[in-house]
């Protein structure tokens, strides 16, 4: 099999150089993983993938497509010899469950291009045309909003909508300008920063002591840079 095709002794030596690095900690963390692997009884393990009705995988556009293709091919390995095995069903017959919206965030391919990503996705897989899609259309968040604000919360949330399905803005040569509403933008430039950390976190000095203050307030940043900054502008102006 392809699969098995690989150089044991090279992995071996590979395998010999990164525990030569490892720290006492990750060594311990090694030990333990691997004793516990090599004490597992793959026969009951066997059974119970046999038993096994449904699997559910969530976040699967952040999945690559060898992720699932690996899985349908271990089942089949797995459950050649079963009672349940079907060769001509993808995951040998298991009913299995990708769940999340292909609107949010793609796998990351290192230095891959946008052909790279969507090649490697869930529907660019041999076994997509057997995948029956079930729609969620109905968000639930909004029934979570109080009467006097649950109007501006649908519509924010088809602004979203519309962003992510490329219907927003002017689009030009695949790229498209979005126009934020006025009510959620932060436009002093030179105090932005300040301005935001104030909308989201107000009277933070004199709520420190809080218990649910900062459990209900939350600050999204694309970059780790970004984060940074944040941090540092918050803390800059606690006391001590």
């Amino acid at each position: 099999m392809e699969e098995l095709n690989f150089d044991v002794n090279a992995l071996a030596n590979e395998l010999g150089g990164y525990l030569e690095r490892l720290t006492n900690e990750q060594k311990f963390a090694y030990d333990q993983i691997i004793g516990a692997v090599s004490a597992l009884n793959r026969e009951v393990l066997a059974r119970l993938i046999s038993k096994a009705k449904l699997i559910i995988w969530d976040e699967a556009p952040m999945i690559s497509k060898y992720c699932y293709e690996a899985l349908d091919k271990c089942l089949g390995d797995i459950l050649r010899c079963s009672n349940s095995y079907n060769a001509h069903l993808p995951f040998v017959g298991k009913v299995v469950v990708f769940g999340r919206d292909f609107r949010q965030i793609f796998l990351v391919i290192p230095r891959g291009s946008m052909q790279d990503i969507i090649q490697s996705s869930i529907n660019s897989s041999y076994s997509w045309h057997n995948c029956k899609v079930l729609k969620l259309t109905k968000n639930m968040r909004l029934s979570l909003g109080e009467n006097n604000n649950i109007q501006e919360l649908r519509n924010f949330a088809e602004w979203l909508l519309k962003i992510c399905d490329g219907l927003a803005g002017d689009t030009t040569d695949g790229e498209s300008i979005v126009y934020i509403p006025s009510d959620i933008l932060v436009k002093n430039s030179d105090t932005a920063l300040d301005d935001f950390i104030d909308f989201v976190c107000p009277d933070i000095l004199s709520n420190l002591s809080a218990e649910n203050y900062f459990k209900d307030r939350e600050i999204l940043a694309p970059t780790l840079d970004c984060v940074t900054d944040v941090n540092n502008k918050m803390t800059a102006g606690l006391p001590g």
